[in-house]
């Protein structure tokens, strides 16, 4: 299977709107609730992962999305018309905490069709996203990934800060 290589764009907010994020991003950090994933095979036992629901069903789920919407995913368009917005289907914020040794999750697909995805860090840690046919894409802050969902990927948490935390989206 030939796979599409993601585009990988470092800072890509300006330092006022990426501290302006990662500030919400941390009030947040502390009203997270366990995810539970719904899936047949169970995730490693020292795994825990933290989510915040920004939109979903059609719709916002959280006070943030407004922000989030405005900083960062309406600003996809300055890449080109290609990368615009023009549906969400799900976003959330992850919060990975720190596991004594990189915890590496399950290959998944977000959904069984093509789309659009797109990953944005808020910490450098030693976590990553890898991408099956394409490889490991290392946590760096203010770091946007751009790639099909629809392609085998998984995450891991990280050793070397107190959590891993990123947004994602899945999109058309």
């Amino acid at each position: 299977m030939e796979v599409e290589s993601p585009i990988i764009i470092d800072n890509f907010l300006d330092y006022e709107d990426f501290t302006y994020l990662f500030d919400i991003v941390k009030e947040i950090h502390y009203r997270m609730s366990p995810l539970v994933p719904l899936k047949t095979k169970p995730e490693p036992d020292n795994h825990i992962l933290f989510a915040h629901l920004l939109y979903d069903f059609f719709s916002p789920r959280s006070d943030y999305f407004k922000e989030f919407w405005e900083i960062l995913f309406s600003n996809f368009h300055s890449l080109g018309d290609e990368f615009s917005v023009n549906a969400i289907i799900r976003s959330k914020i992850n919060c990975y905490p720190q596991t004594a040794d990189n915890v590496i999750h399950f290959w998944h697909c977000d959904r069984n069709h093509h789309h659009k995805g797109a990953i944005f860090s808020f910490n450098d840690c030693d976590g990553y996203t890898e991408i099956l046919g394409y490889g490991k894409i290392q946590s760096k802050a203010n770091r946007l990934i751009l790639f099909d969902p629809s392609v085998p990927h998984r995450s891991s948490s990280c050793t070397d800060q107190s959590f891993r935390l990123n947004v994602l989206i899945n999109y058309f």
